[in-house]
């Protein structure tokens, strides 16, 4: 077990989970994912306490679930809207803000987001990914950041690799 001190206002709270990440989710996300919890989104056993980032992103105990299918539309958090569609964007890890993923890249904005909406999550694909920050677990279903960071599923298809990402795992600010 691990326990987190943030400083959040001055105020240190402390947040007991088990957790796979090397250090607290930073205190400011992109896109409003930190609006929402693990029990706002409806996790089984949620925590209004525990963020959606830190149980989907951190906590082992929510290793087998996802943020919900199509959470990158919530009204809120509307990804498609919240970045350019003519310049390429860089997601970063929730947690340590190391790069992972950038999009589009050998494909259209158009495609990307064809290729998210068809499966429900941001899917990236092999041109996408900084190498040196993501890894693939020994059985090739889960993907992790250096920073040990969870971010999503790794599900192969016809095009090839995909990378089946939650949001408010890639939601960070770089450094």
């Amino acid at each position: 077990l691990v326990v987190f001190t943030l400083l959040l206002s001055s105020l240190y709270v402390v947040k007991s989970f088990n957790s796979s990440c090397c250090a607290a989710v930073s205190t400011r996300l992109l896109y409003n994912v930190d609006k929402y919890t693990a029990a706002s989104v409806g996790l089984p056993n949620g925590s209004a306490n525990e963020t959606l980032t830190e149980a989907i992103c951190c906590d082992t105990a929510y290793r087998n679930y996802a943020e919900p299918n199509g959470f990158f539309k919530f009204p809120d958090v509307h990804l498609f809207q919240a970045i350019d569609s003519k310049s390429v964007t860089t997601f970063y890890d929730s947690v340590c803000g190391l790069p992972l993923f950038q999009a589009p890249v050998g494909r259209t904005f158009s495609d990307w987001k064809d290729d998210t909406t068809e499966h429900g999550w941001p899917s990236f694909r092999g041109d996408e990914i900084f190498l040196e920050n993501v890894h693939i677990s020994e059985d090739n279903l889960h993907v992790y950041s250096s920073c040990g960071t969870y971010l999503g599923g790794f599900n192969p298809d016809d095009r090839g690799d995909r990378y089946c990402i939650d949001l408010s795992c890639v939601s960070g600010i770089g450094k």
